[in-house]
Formats: structure tokens, sequence, C-alpha cells
């Protein structure tokens, strides 16, 4: 019954002549799915009929400006709703798309994948007393916890107005009552109501997947005060701030099981949040490791995994790890494996929550088959697109990306937030302009910088011309790992830790699975990695070696189990 309903529903929405919501509601979305999200209001209101009182005003306010749905429309929606369809968040899913709901982190949890973390939680916690969703979305995680623990206070947190509505909206068709709606900052809230709940408490979910530089920097600070001791980094993800602040929130009887993505198990923003659970040995710890080709998170490059992490026992608890798959809407976990968190925490969780069987002689494969290579944005007019610090102080918060203009910025083989700073302390540009939000274009900081660009008549060259806006520059994504075309030496690997964007004068290597973007960067870069390159490269004159993406995708690269036993640790 969904398949049709949905489009129907969305093209009702797209149609409707509805005044768009603030930017500051559903940040990312753009004018025109501002407008339809405004429509879904009518849509709420039709399925709740009143609105409760007690729910945020804002949800409120939505729900009664929205225009009236056709009763065949709301019917076929209630009944699709009723028959088990996730027809909301499909809806939403339509009318965002996938780039713009990154702004918030908006992504939808497949239900095998509730149900797992729903049963090894009761297996492990028992009944809570209160359940908190954060960041709870269309309420999937905050529906089948209300279920599951009928006595319980089930409270769902979230800052998007549209998708907390919707919830509201799925929780009354499924006659689901008594469950607390709270518009706000979940970081924010956290710190200032939890210890008011009654306890045991359980923090359930699927944390907003937001990466680091799609954080405004006021936000970021907030979330590093929020996380404390536990993520010391400032190109930590929102999920793992979510992770780390409710880690610090636990009380002995609490619990939490989230849907993560996996890099926070590897990655230096990570250390201070693995350590915490290294060092909590009287929580039972489980970590179920989905395979890094798996899209838990449609339409993301992100390894998934669930972390549970149980309440505090009298004696030492177990920590494991399992391989899950997701398969036709099933999910299926292998054996167990335990490790001992005796000693100093591992540098990395990776090896153990995704192994594999070393191989008893070397493998060959091309680097094609474990990575695609790209090069970096084409602007037209790298002078105006690519920023020093001085020309990005001037302008409003959201509106540019880190970047990497040269490979020459870089002395070593990491770009990490020390030498990404050290080259806009020596005045070189490392920030991307990327006018992608609508409601900032009216921003008089930006209206000057686009009046200054048209003066300098940035509009009329050839790439910039043939744009439907000639300031709005392709979306290209931070890839793994940077080499450059062309070298008289060597061909230097470089990993891309503040997933900055490279100019394209840089390749881009993008690894299917981001556990391999290490050892591939420090194989590149050694003896033999370097004779590899050299054998696919193009020869000329003066030394000069050039490389096309497609001589790079057949540079011959030993196998990942090798690669990642042999070539895991430091840079060289």
């Amino acid at each position: 019954m969904s398949e049709p309903v949905i489009p129907s529903l969305v093209a009702w929405a797209s149609s409707a002549s509805s005044t768009p919501l603030s930017a500051d509601h559903v940040p990312g979305a753009d004018e025109d799915e501002r407008r339809a999200l405004a429509a879904l209001g009518g849509l709420a209101r039709g399925l709740v009929g009143e609105p409760d009182p007690n729910w945020p005003e804002e949800v409120q306010a939505w729900m009664a400006d929205g225009p009236k749905v056709p009763k065949l429309l709301l019917y076929d929606v209630w009944k699709a709703l009723r028959g088990g369809a996730d027809v909301l968040a499909g809806c939403y899913e339509q009318i965002v798309s996938g780039r713009n709901r990154r702004r918030l982190g908006t992504f939808f949890t497949p239900p095998a994948v509730v149900d797992l973390m729903l049963q090894r939680t009761e297996a492990v916690v028992g009944t809570p007393n209160t359940v908190i969703d954060p960041g709870a979305g269309v309420g999937a995680f905050t529906v089948a916890a209300r279920r599951r623990w009928p006595t319980a206070t089930v409270i769902a947190v979230d800052l998007n107005v549209v998708t907390l509505g919707l919830l509201a909206a799925r929780c009354t068709a499924h006659g689901l009552e008594g469950i607390t709606l709270v518009l706000d900052d979940y970081l924010s809230w956290i710190t200032n109501k939890y210890d008011t709940l009654s306890g045991p408490r359980l923090a359930l979910g699927n944390p907003p997947y937001t990466r680091h530089h799609e954080l405004p920097a006021k936000v970021k600070r907030a979330a590093l005060q929020a996380a404390g001791e536990l993520v010391s980094s400032s190109l930590a993800g929102l999920s793992t701030y979510f992770l780390a602040t409710t880690l610090n929130a636990l009380q002995p009887g609490d619990s939490l099981c989230f849907l993560l993505p996996g890099s926070w198990t590897e990655t230096r923003y990570g250390r201070e949040a693995r350590g915490a659970l290294w060092d909590a040995q009287q929580r039972q710890v489980e970590f179920y490791a989905f395979p890094p080709t798996l899209d838990v998170f449609p339409g993301t490059r992100v390894t998934a995994m669930v972390l549970l992490v149980g309440p505090e026992r009298d004696s030492g608890q177990p920590a494991t790890a399992s391989t899950a798959t997701l398969n036709d809407g099933v999910v299926q976990v292998g054996r167990p494996r335990t490790r001992s968190r005796k000693g100093p925490p591992p540098a990395t969780l990776g090896t153990w929550l995704w192994p594999r069987r070393h191989p008893g002689r070397i493998d060959w494969v091309q680097l094609g088959e474990l990575a695609r290579v790209r090069r970096g944005v084409a602007t037209g007019a790298n002078s105006f697109f690519f920023l020093t610090d001085a020309a990005r102080a001037d302008l409003p918060a959201g509106v540019t990306m880190p970047a990497l203009v040269r490979l020459r910025h870089v002395p070593g083989f990491v770009l990490d937030g020390h030498c990404h700073d050290a080259i806009g302390s020596q005045g070189l540009p490392r920030w991307l302009l990327t006018l992608n939000d609508d409601g900032l274009l009216s921003d008089e900081r930006i209206v000057a910088l686009l009046n200054e660009g048209q003066e300098q008549g940035v509009h009329l060259r050839h790439l910039t011309s043939l744009r439907d806006h000639w300031y709005q520059v392709e979306t290209v994504a931070p890839p793994d790992v940077f080499i450059a075309p062309m070298s008289k030496g060597q061909l230097r690997a470089v990993r891309n830790e503040v997933e900055a964007i490279p100019s394209n004068s840089i390749y881009g290597i993008y690894v299917k699975d981001i556990t391999l973007a290490t050892p591939l960067a420090n194989y590149l870069n050694s003896t033999n990695g370097q004779r590899a390159l050299k054998l696919q490269g193009r020869h000329y004159g003066r030394s000069l070696l050039k490389l096309e993406p497609r001589n790079l995708l057949a540079v011959r690269t030993p196998h990942p189990d090798f690669l990642l036993e042999n070539f895991g640790g430091p840079e060289p």
C-alpha cells in the first residue's frame, strides 16, 4: 500500500500553496522543500485531529497552518500507517534530498535494525523507567519503545519541527499515548534535564549523522562543552558528541543503545569515548558491526555499527563484538567475539569490529577494487571561491567548508587540524565557498561578495556561466586520501583527517572500506607503493610524472587483509 501512497502524498505536498517554513525550523532544506514540509502540517493535523496542548507550541502551529488534505489521500495514508508501512519517513526522504538532510543528520533506521537493538537492550537491561530517543526523527525508536515497554516514560527529543510533528501523527495512528515530545537541542537538554528523569534510564536511538564541517562554529563549541573530557577534537561529528554527552550523563543503573557511524572507533576524535568504554568494565558492552559495503544510512558513505552499553554490575562484565548483516529486511548476527579490557585501551577498535582473514601469501588487487578516484572541485575561479582566513572572517557561518588548494601546502602525510590551521596562518586559502543555503543569499555580506564577484567578471567565465547559479560550485564529497596527479619526485598520498574538499589540481581517493584509508595511504607512500604508482604514470621531460585517474585505479595494491596487517600503523 505504501508504494502508491508516498508518491501521491509527495505530489500533493509539493503542489500545495503553503508558505515555506523558516530555515531555522529545518536547517539545510531549500525553499521548495520547506514549502512542501509546511504542507505536511495539514497531513499531521488530519491524522491527529486536535493537537495535544502539551506538545511544543511550534509543532501545534505547524499543524494549524497546514492546508487540508484530500479525504481519500488522508485515508490511504492512515490505512498504510495502520498496516505498518513507514509512509511518513518515506515521504520526508523524498521531499528533502539526502544532501540537504545531512545538515540535521536526518537518516531513518531500517525496522530490522530497530528490532535488533530493542531485543538486545531488553536482554541486557530489562525494563527501563525512562526511555530517551535522541534525534528522534519520525519516531522509529519512540514507537518501538512504547510498544515494548508500555509502562515506561518515553521522551522524543529533536530540533526538527516537522519530524517531531510527524512522529506525533505516527503515534496517534498507532494508538500510542503518553509520549513526551521535546523540541530542543539534545546536547543542551540532556545536560540540564537528565538528572530530573526517573531511573533507570535508557538512551535509545540513531543520533544525527552530521559531519564536523557541517556544524556551525557556535554549535560545535557548545557540543565540545557538553561532551566534556570525552571529546577533545573539533573534528568529531555530531553523533560522537551525542555518544560522549550521554556516556557522561549515565548513572550506575542507566544504559544506552545507539546506531552510529563506525569511524569514531578508529579516529583520534573518538579516542576518549573509546577509553571511557574500555574503563567501564562493570558495564556489559556489545558492538554489532555492519559490513562497510552495506548502506544502513542510505545515500551516505559510512560504515554503521550498533553500540549497547548496559548498567553497572557488581562484577566485571564482557565486551563483545559481532558481525551483523542486513539481507532482505532481516538482520543476522554472527557469533560474538569477546575481548578482555585489561591494560590500556587499544589505539583502534576497527580491526576487532571488522576482522579480516590474513592470507598466507600476498594477493594483489587493483586499487580500483578498493576505491574510486576523482578530481577535486572545479570552481572556474579558484581565486574567488577558495578563501583565506581573513576573507572568511567577514562572512556568516555555514557558507564555507575546509579545503585544500595545493598538495604542497601539506608538508607531511596527514592533513589534520593542526596542519590545516598552519595553512591558514600562512595566509594561504583553505576554505571553499559553498553557497548552497538559499536562506543565506540575502545576508548583506553575501550580497556584497557576489556583487564583487560580478564586478570582477567571475560570473562570465566559461565554467561559471554554464551553471544555473554561477556562485554555486559542484558538490564534491571530501575524499579519504589526497594524491597529486603530477610530480617530479614522490607521489605523496596524504590522509584527509579534516574532511577537506580538494581543488581540481588534486585527486581524491574514496575507499570503499573506511578502515583501509590509513593502510592504503601508507602503502602508496612506501617504496613498493611508489614503484607501483610510477609504473602506471606517464613520464615526461625533466623527470615529470603524470597520473590519469584510470592509471591510478590500475595501480597494483596488496589484498586488504595484507594492507591492514602490514600498513595499519602510523604514517611514515
